[in-house]
């Protein structure tokens, strides 16, 4: 950063000021001072930059001068200049505005503004506040506040302008709003005010007392804390000044400290907050302080008086600005003329800081370090932050295409905390970043022009300076220095010095004092082990021989590169700021800390010849040489340790740039001139206000910084000014004053090539061939002369002037000439040579040049240029155009779409190549079924089954290995499946066997996977959960099998080779495939058994825990009989209990601790029980008639085995029960009434009643019953009358099995089961009936509810309530009031309502408007008022009667929208949705219409049409098309007077409805025309074809020639191609017409 005086108002009358105070916003000036004074000033805008000199100066009331016009240049012997020939900055030199404002009487001590509101308050020693506004650009008063008490100290806004805080001297606060009222005062007692200030938020305010105390107070004026004092824990010292930076700027990293306390001792504390307990301490070493932050916070400003010693050695209380950043870096210090800085303030942009000292006003410029560099001679590089996001963004900026590449520091290289700096060299930029982890690592970064990493190094320390060459990379801390060779030197050209000192490492760090400590990087201990010195680092640079690193005491230490050897010392007498190196590194410049340039020759060896330096062989070397040699005398100093400081000194510079291609030429900036120096000799200044990029070909690029930062995301081209040296302007001069000859003469007084290649432009424009040729020998330039060659063989002069335009970039100017001479191909081929594809574009769309391929490859280098520029879309535009299909498919890829990259390659042709390039594109998104058929399009079915198997699409495999052939499909199944085994992803395998449908398999896989669940002590619900899978598996297996399907054993053998072994027996396959439902079978007993324990249903659990006896090789013995053992205790089956006990004592895998476990717990129980087992229920064996307990399994009589209820773990011994169709296990049929899923598989039911299979033995034993012939008679014949003779032959158990028998058939319907059930009963009605059955379990289980729904559906209220009372049903839900509302019956839906409450649902309101039962209605509505509010359209669909939707409309008018209408029209009532649109004023859309059409309600489409005037569109049309409705289709063409027939036919046709177009055809002649003919040649449709060419030949005029030419064309079908060679009916073939063989394309069109 530097900083300088530039400016100086005097104000009138020598009044000392007391407060300045400068508007961020708009740029005005308050200043104040003794006896009222009081003006508001503006300065003019700046111009940026001027060619001429600018000496004007600005003037206010008495006098007004330029500081930097007055400071003496600095100058040698050398021909330096003394001064600057009057020369001014760019600083704006005139007032816009200077208005006194008057209205104060005493010293004017306090200015603020009022940012928002465009406020100025201002305050006097008397007390006086004023408030000043602006009215026609001119200050008047607003407010005027005078409390005759106090003195005003301090007044602040806070950040929105809304409020304001006004302290006075004697305590004494009040905050008032920006409209003038006071918004509450407070007296803080015994306590003197002297600063104020607002926190960030707005939300505290902290107050500055006489006594050197901080206080901080809420919004409302209470006391909160106090503020410490860490300057002087004390507090017996003055506060000076209070800054707290309110944050509107942002912040340029989290946490940053922003509240600056200065006290009078000179000492300055910097908190993050009021609670920071860790501040940032200073010592200023000054008095009389005033400070303030800038617009950003990054900067502090502290001035006051400090004894400085002059050139003399006398010490003299001087006026200084110190400057400081918010961690306490100092940046620069300024001396003021004056006695005192009574205040300061900064402008809007930090770039200005406004002092008042005395009577003047001293304005000093700011020249910010910005974080930048430019390199790859266009582009340049910069950082900045915004106030919402906490990291800072990096542009890369191409100064000459205008591309920006946008990087955020966090994604540069690493998650990153904060960027430290920026530098660059050749092609290559350097970026420094510290790492945001707790490790403190740096982080180097080097990019390219584009912002792409090349490579990244992390560092042990932090980097304060940083230089890189072409291929090195040097950074320094204070005392470290590490080299990084970040390119190879493979290509470096070294002499065999270098060669010999390199050591072949990349990079190395080593302490600047200990160079013995030299190498690798990884060496971090070494790092941390070294001392750090007195002596600092201050600044580096580097070229690609040399190092200079310089020291705080003045050392020069210069090494030799890349060997990195200490070549030589130098010791100077200052103290440098910065060094730079020029172009053949044998002259450093010297920046010292006070902005003093000096220059330093390095020591030369050998004969006078840098053996450093390059060698000298091209011309600007040659130029560099001569110029050397010509004045390296000149300007000569004392001898310096074998180097040489010249007699050159120049002042107030803060930046210096050395010339690419002449060692003796720099460039400086002094203030806001700059300076080109070729040796020492300065030419005339020139105004700029910019950074200097780079200097190259006697021309200086310069980038105005300061206003690229006010908008860094545009920045634009004119912030980039190129400013050429005196020479380049003189050339310019003579060439257009004096002529070429003298020009000539010029230039080889001073030979430059930059000038000679002038000079040859300037021979080729006046076509002096011989002298231009001269030119470019002088310059080495081979091209121009081969130019001069190409342009001798023109005969045309005008082509030579164009073609020399068009050389000398004047492209315009060419393009004119050729255009003017009718020559747009030269023109098109000009602009083509310059890559201007749009130029070209337009070229050929004007005419008269081109052709298509010309335009189509413009369009494709138009694609390029967008594609390039990761605009992906416009590039779609330019390639679709271009026909580009391989660019095309790579931005579909980009941009995912891949329906259109899908549609790019069903559009190429087989043998297209990019087709294997789309087909990878698919593959790697996981689109499978594309990339085959673009596999399968090529003929590579081996990639395509690939690519299934890669994607686990086996099945498609598999398919098309078997339509294709693919036979080895095996091998690659198998491989894949041993990759899968080997990574033990068995899941996957399973997956693999389950699409491939190797059933075995994958149910063995999944069988040992549930054995393993179960090893690991898995959850027994997944355990069972996996054996279901295996089972489900082999099931699958046999289904397949039976069908015939899935994948034949010899060619499944060898594919599944790399899965599991094989049996070679298959024995144990056999078993498994057997008994694949034993393992489910075990853990579901094992699961339902202690559901049924936790349930108390403890005899059950018994039941079930005794079949777990039979699945020990499934689970563990010992968990099987401690189930048993628990459940028999808990059952007092203590005999069984006792039995189990015996068991787990004889456990061979029992510990003898378990055993003795196991015999204490027994004798516990069995002393205090018996060893009995209660008397349990029996049943009787339905084989034999026998009792048997209701436990067995199997008859101790018979010995006949029944099977195991899977719902309740009971035996079957009914005859008559539930079988799954899936897992074939059986079930009770009253234990699974109630479930809608197996419970052992957990799969939908399929009710099927099956009966116990008789064995031979039992059709002997026992006969069929006698009425099994009856009741299939009755069940045949629903002869209800045979039942009196049916009742007397059966008992009352076989009576009740055959009303169950009647109850299972589907052939008798519930009324007339309701009839039969009554019969049955006699006289008693259902009140006998319930008597009869009452102690069997089928009765409760599902005679009950049976009879209760069936009496409910038919309405007999006093039935329902008899069941109610005798059976004690009354189990009803929302559906049972749904079925009462169907059968109109009010009554026993109130009955039904009182007696339980419950819902309904939709289903009943439905019912009662389906049967217009308003009184059901207004019932339901009152019972049941949620469920009518949620009612939709949807539920008034079969509303049919007016007076219905009447009482709707007064009750729910919302419903009224073209939903219902929809509804209405759906449900078939043509006059509801009459009334609906008539007066339920319901409006009739074209949806509506459609809707219609598509319900095939042609009734109401006639309404709609006729009666309200609808217009048919065409989506009416596809609706009656999709809905195949004929009659209303050709009512509808009909009413249109046949102008839509012909567009429906061609829809018909394009979708194959043969009938539908002979349809057409008969119904409208001549709706078919030569397209439609065409449309089903296209789609390959024979049928359609020969009913064309046969039936609408006459009819319709078709031309058969044409068409077969289309079906020649197309590849057709030799089916179609005959169809079209057959006769029609008794005529002859039409002629085909001219143009017939382009008729087919437009048709398809």
């Amino acid at each position: 950063m530097f900083i300088y005086l530039s400016k100086k108002i005097a104000i009138p009358n020598c009044a000392n000021l007391r407060a300045v105070a400068w508007n961020n916003d708009q740029g005005w000036i308050a200043c104040g001072g003794d006896d009222g004074l009081l003006k508001v000033l503006k300065l003019e805008s700046a111009a940026v930059t001027s060619p001429a000199v600018n000496s004007a100066t600005s003037a206010v009331s008495a006098s007004s001068n330029a500081l930097d016009a007055a400071t003496p240049g600095a100058g040698g012997p050398g021909g330096a200049a003394k001064k600057a020939d009057g020369a001014t900055p760019s600083a704006p030199s005139q007032l816009s505005m200077n208005q006194t404002l008057e209205g104060h009487q005493g010293p004017v001590l306090v200015a603020t503004w009022n940012q928002q509101h465009h406020k100025l308050t201002t305050s006097d020693g008397n007390g006086l506040i004023i408030v000043w506004i602006l009215y026609k650009g001119m200050w008047y008063e607003e407010m005027i506040n005078n409390r005759n008490k106090s003195v005003v100290t301090d007044m602040q806004w806070n950040k929105d302008g809304q409020k304001i805080c006004i302290v006075y001297e004697d305590g004494a606060v009040i905050l008032g709003s920006v409209d003038g009222n006071r918004i509450w005062g407070k007296e803080v007692k015994n306590t003197q005010l002297s600063h104020v200030q607002w926190s960030p938020d707005g939300k505290f305010l902290l107050f500055g007392t006489g006594g050197g105390d901080l206080q901080l107070f809420d919004g409302q004026g209470t006391f909160v804390s106090k503020v410490p004092n860490f300057c002087d824990p004390s507090g017996n010292v003055k506060i000076a000044a209070l800054d707290w930076y309110n944050g509107c700027k942002g912040y340029i990293e989290p946490g940053i400290p922003c509240l600056a306390v200065c006290y009078e001792t000179g000492k300055l504390q910097i908190l993050r907050d009021d609670k920071d307990a860790k501040p940032v301490l200073i010592d200023t070493n000054m008095k009389s302080l005033k400070m303030k932050w800038n617009v950003n916070g990054t900067i502090l400003a502290v001035s006051g008086l400090q004894f400085v010693k002059n050139s003399q050695g006398e010490e003299k209380e001087t006026c200084v600005v110190q400057f400081w950043t918010p961690t306490g870096q100092f940046l620069r210090s300024l001396k003021v003329p004056g006695k005192k800085i009574s205040s300061i303030s900064w402008e809007h942009d930090g770039l200005r800081i406004a002092l008042a000292v005395d009577s003047f006003i001293y304005f000093a410029n700011i020249r910010p370090d910005y974080n930048w560099s430019f390199f790859a001679h266009d582009v340049v590089v910069f950082s900045y932050s915004k106030p919402e996001v906490a990291e800072s963004t990096v542009v890369f900026w191409n100064t000459k295409t205008n591309d920006r590449h946008t990087r955020r520091v966090n994604v540069l290289a690493a998650p990153v905390r904060k960027l430290l700096m920026i530098t660059s060299a050749g092609e290559h930029c350097l970026i420094i970043s510290k790492a945001d982890d707790d490790s403190q690592q740096c982080i180097l970064t080097v990019y390219n022009a584009i912002g792409t990493p090349l490579e990244t190094k992390y560092i042990e320390f932090e980097p304060k300076f940083a230089s890189v060459s072409r291929t090195n990379v040097f950074v320094a801390s204070s005392d470290l220095l590490l080299h990084w060779q970040f390119k190879s030197l493979a290509n470096t050209k070294m002499s065999a010095l270098d060669a010999i000192r390199r050591k072949d490492v990349r990079e190395r760090a080593f302490h600047i004092d200990d160079i013995s400590i030299i190498g690798s990087g990884d060496g971090g201990s070494a790092i941390a082990d070294l001392r750090s010195r007195t002596d600092p680092i201050v600044c580096l640079t580097a070229s690609e021989t040399v190092l200079i690193l310089a020291r705080q005491s003045g050392a020069l230490h210069q090494y030799i590169v890349p060997s990195v050897t200490l070549d030589n010392k130098y010791t100077i007498a200052l103290r440098p700021q910065s060094v730079g190196l020029n172009s053949n590194s044998t002259r450093v410049s010297i920046l010292d800390v006070g902005g003093v340039l000096r220059l330093f020759d390095l020591e030369r060896k050998g004969n006078g010849n840098n053996i450093i330096g390059p060698a000298a062989g091209s011309m600007s070397q040659q130029v560099a040489a001569a110029a050397n040699s010509s004045g390296s005398s000149a300007g000569a100093g004392p001898k310096v340790d074998g180097g040489c400081l010249l007699d050159f000194e120049r002042k107030d510079v803060w930046d210096v740039r050395w010339a690419n291609d002449n060692p003796e030429m720099f460039t400086i900036m002094e203030k806001t001139r700059m300076y080109i120096f070729r040796n020492v000799d300065p030419e005339d200044p020139l105004n700029c206000m910019g950074y200097i990029c780079d200097f190259e070909d006697l021309q200086v690029k310069t980038i105005l910084l300061d206003d690229v930062m006010k908008d860094p995301e545009g920045p634009i081209r004119d912030a980039v000014i190129h400013i050429e040296t005196k020479m380049l302007r003189d050339v310019r001069t003579i060439l257009s004053q004096n002529g070429l000859m003298d020009a000539i003469q010029f230039v080889e007084d001073r030979p430059h090539p930059r000038l000679w290649r002038i000079v040859a432009e300037a021979a080729l424009e006046l076509l002096d061939f011989q002298q231009a040729q001269k030119a470019f020998v002088r310059c080495q330039d081979y091209q121009g002369l081969q130019f001069i060659k190409s342009l001798q063989k023109f005969d045309d002069p005008m082509k030579q002037k164009a073609e020399i335009a068009a050389y000398c970039t004047q492209f315009e100017a060419a393009e004119k000439m050729y255009l003017e001479m009718d020559r747009k191909d030269l023109a098109i081929d000009l602009r083509i040579r310059m890559g201007d594809w749009f130029r070209v574009v337009q070229l050929i769309k004007s005419g008269g040049g081109g052709d298509d391929l010309l335009l189509e490859k413009a369009w494709n280098h138009i694609g390029d240029y967008y594609y390039d520029r990761q605009r992906w879309l416009q590039a779609i535009t330019y390639y679709s155009q271009g026909r580009n299909q391989e660019r095309l498919a790579e931005c579909y890829y980009i941009l995912e779409d891949y329906e259109s990259l899908e549609k790019v390659a069903s559009g190429l042709s087989e043998n297209s190549p990019l087709l294997r390039n789309i087909a990878e594109k698919f593959v790697s998104v996981g689109l499978c079924d594309q990339a085959v058929a673009a596999y399968v399009k090529i003929g590579d079915i081996e990639s395509a089954v690939n690519t299934c198997v890669q994607l686990n699409q086996w099945n498609t495999a598999v398919e098309l290995a078997e339509i294709h052939h693919f036979k080895e499909i095996e091998g690659v199944l198998a491989k894949y499946a041993s990759y899968l085994l080997a990574k033990n992803r068995k899941w996957e395998a399973v997956e693999l066997y389950r699409k491939a449908n190797y059933c075995q398999k994958s149910s063995r896989l999944l069988f040992e996977l549930a054995q393993e669940a179960a090893s690991t002590n898995q959850s027994i619900l997944t355990v069972k959960k996996l054996y279901v899978l295996a089972a489900l598996e082999v099931e699958r297996y046999h289904s397949i099998a039976k069908a015939g399907k899935g994948v034949h054993h010899e060619t499944t053998t060898a594919a599944l080779d790399g899965l599991l072994a094989e049996d070679a027996q298959n024995i144990g396959d056999n078993k498994f495939l057997d008994n694949v439902w034993r393992g489910a079978e075990a853990y579901h007993f094992y699961i339902l058994s202690q559901r049924q324990f936790y349930r108390g249903d403890l005899d059950a659990a018994l039941i079930t825990a005794l079949h777990l006896r039979e699945y020990e090789d499934i689970i563990d013995v010992k968990t099987i009989y401690s189930l048993i053992a628990l459940v028999s205790f808990h059952a007092k089956k203590y005999n069984t209990c006792s039995k189990t006990f015996i068991k787990l004592e004889a456990l061979p895998n029992a510990t003898e601790e378990q055993v003795s476990m196991y015999e204490d717990l027994a004798l516990s129980i069995f002393t205090k029980y018996k060893q009995l087992d209660p008397k349990g229920s029996h049943v009787t064996c339905t084989n034999c008639m026998s009792k048997i307990k209701n436990s067995d399994t199997v008859c101790p009589h018979c010995r006949i085995n029944f099977p195991t209820c899977i719902a309740s773990g009971r035996p079957i011994v009914e005859s008559i029960h539930f079988m799954c169709h899936v897992c074939k296990h059986r079930a009770m049929e009253g234990e699974i009434s109630g479930m809608s899923c197996c419970p052992l598989m957990t799969a939908p039911t399929k009710r099927r009643k099956t009966s116990k299979p008789r064995t031979a033995a039992r059709n002997h034993a026992r006969t069929a019953p006698p009425c099994t012939h009856l009741s299939d008679t009755v069940l045949r014949d629903k002869s209800l009358d045979m039942l009196d003779r049916i009742c007397g032959l059966l008992h009352s158990f076989d009576l009740c099995r055959l009303l169950v028998r009647f109850g299972q058939h589907d052939q008798l319907e519930g009324r007339d089961l309701l009839t039969l059930a009554v019969a049955l009963a006699g006289e008693g009605g259902p009140t006998g009936l319930l008597r009869i059955p009452g102690q069997l379990d089928w009765a409760q289980g599902r005679a009950i509810p049976m009879l209760f729904e069936e009496t409910v559906r038919s309405g007999q209220l006093r039935v329902v309530q008899i069941i109610h009372q005798e059976a004690l049903w009354a189990s009803w839900t929302a559906e049972t009031i749904d079925a009462t509302a169907c059968g109109r019956n009010t009554e026993l839906v109130k009955w039904l309502v009182q007696t339980r409450p419950t819902s309904c649902t939709a289903r009943a309101f439905a019912a009662a408007f389906a049967n217009t039962d308003i009184a059901m209605l207004d019932f339901l509505r009152n019972c049941f008022p949620s469920e009518f509010a949620a009612l939709t359209p949807e539920t008034i669909e079969f509303a049919r009667d007016i007076s219905v939707l009447v009482w709707l409309k007064q009750h729910r008018p919302d419903l009224f929208t073209a939903k219902l209408l929809e509804c209405t029209v759906e449900g078939g009532s043509v006059k509801a949705a009459i009334w609906l649109v008539n007066i339920g004023g319901i409006e009739l859309t074209a949806a509506t219409l459609v809707h219609t059409l598509a319900k095939n309600r042609p009734d109401v489409l006639k309404w709609m049409v006729t009666t309200k005037g609808f217009k048919v569109g065409t989506s009416a049309f596809g609706a009656l098309y999709h809905c195949k409705n004929t009659h209303a289709l050709e009512w509808l063409i009909h009413h249109e007077n046949g102008s839509r027939a012909g567009v429906m036919v061609n829809k018909f046709a394009a979708s194959g409805k043969d009938k539908l177009v002979n349809w057409m055809h008969t119904r409208f002649p001549g709706c078919v025309t030569q397209c439609t003919l065409e449309i089903a040649i296209h789609i390959r449709n024979p049928l359609l074809v020969s009913s064309l060419a046969r039936n609408c030949l006459d009819d319709c005029g078709l031309n058969l020639l044409s068409a077969r030419k289309l079906a020649a064309k197309t590849n057709a079908d030799e089916k179609i191609v005959r169809a079209l060679k057959c006769k029609p009916k008794g005529k002859t073939e039409k002629k085909s017409d001219k143009g017939s063989d382009t008729q087919p394309n437009a048709a398809i069109k």
